[in-house]
């Protein structure tokens, strides 16, 4: 079993007989020379939040779980509709899973899902997606503020902030987590 200090974020882990995966992980030193590493951790059962505080060289149950590729195939205002690559077999989850991430999720998006016992218990999004712009303002090209930050309405419905040389019907790439503007595709 791995020792506390080699625990990264993202990590899952068994705690108090539950699966956490590690949101943050930070390190302390105290005087006496023991070092102490401070887990926050989400209950993947409950949708709890807590923080344990172990020593750095306390033994902690990492646990594997299985990873599946998977194809955005169906959205609804409710649900995703997955497809294994490998399999062909569909996977229905609530949108409400992902939260706002969901948004940021382009019809054939390919992501990883992981199970634990059969048990779908975390999503990874592709870091970096691509969507059209459907609306936003036109600046003059003689304009002097070429930083100028404006608007823009993504095909998928969601709102981002984009350079004022970004046009209607432009591609643009942004980060799935943030929803941040990365470039112009």
């Amino acid at each position: 079993m791995p020792l506390a200090e080699q625990i990264k974020k993202g990590n899952f882990i068994r705690f108090n007989q539950n699966i956490h995966t590690v949101l943050k992980k930070d390190a302390y030193s105290s005087n006496n020379d023991s070092a102490t590493v401070e887990l926050q951790l989400f209950d993947i059962n409950t949708g709890e939040t807590s923080t344990g505080t172990f020593s750095n060289d306390q033994e902690i149950e990492k646990v594997e779980l299985e990873k599946k590729s998977m194809k955005l195939i169906h959205r609804s205002d409710v649900s995703l509709v997955f497809s294994d690559e490998e399999t062909g077999e569909q996977l229905e989850i609530k949108t409400s899973m992902l939260g706002n991430r969901a948004s940021f999720l382009g019809e054939r998006s390919s992501l990883e899902l992981f199970f634990y016992n059969d048990m779908l218990v975390s999503v990874e999004l592709p870091q970096v997606v691509v969507f059209e712009i459907d609306d936003t303002e036109d600046i003059e090209k003689d304009s002097s503020n070429l930083d100028y930050i404006k608007n823009a309405r993504l095909n998928n419905g969601q709102t981002i902030k984009v350079p004022a040389f970004i046009k209607t019907g432009d591609k643009v790439k942004i980060y799935s987590e943030t929803g941040e503007y990365i470039s112009r595709d």
